[in-house]
């Protein structure tokens, strides 16, 4: 097997079949990064209208401190959300764009530009997948210290 050193000074080509494979890879991410867009704009809304209805429910009950942080707490985390997915999202697209741009007219230029963007993407889905798993193991502890003589 050669190295990969040996592989960047033989400049690898694009052959018919790696050429449908990547064609057929643009088109995919294409359709999952538009999905992801709307995705994060139906979080965005979801936000956006879980916060107009706990403020409208916080005025027929009364209004609690503890109420209304919580509910400004979980209107911030889904925007938030919705911005990140929003952002992995625009890079996926932007790698299908420019690798079928680079395929249409055959351009190194263009295959390097879509290579970045999908390293961004996977990137920033990296940490993402990382933080998560940080939350997850910090929610798994706060159940586990909160359970009446089970905890550590």
């Amino acid at each position: 097997m050669e190295s990969n050193e040996s592989l960047l000074n033989n400049d690898l080509q694009v052959d018919a079949t790696a050429h449908g494979h990547l064609s057929e890879t643009a088109k995919w991410a294409k359709f999952m990064a538009i999905a992801g867009f709307i995705f994060s704009l139906a979080i965005l809304v979801f936000a956006l209208y879980y916060a107009t209805m706990l403020a409208n429910m916080r005025s027929s009950f009364g209004d609690s401190g503890s109420a209304r942080m919580g509910a400004t707490f979980i209107s911030i985390f889904y925007t938030i959300v919705a911005l990140v997915w929003a952002l992995i999202s625009m890079y996926h697209f932007r790698f299908a764009t420019k690798l079928q741009l680079a395929l249409q007219v055959n351009d190194q230029v263009e295959l390097n530009n879509a290579l970045r963007n999908l390293r961004m993407y996977y990137r920033i889905s990296g940490i993402v997948t990382i933080i998560s798993l940080l939350f997850t193991v910090l929610g798994v502890v706060g159940v586990l210290m909160s359970l009446p003589g089970k905890g550590f």
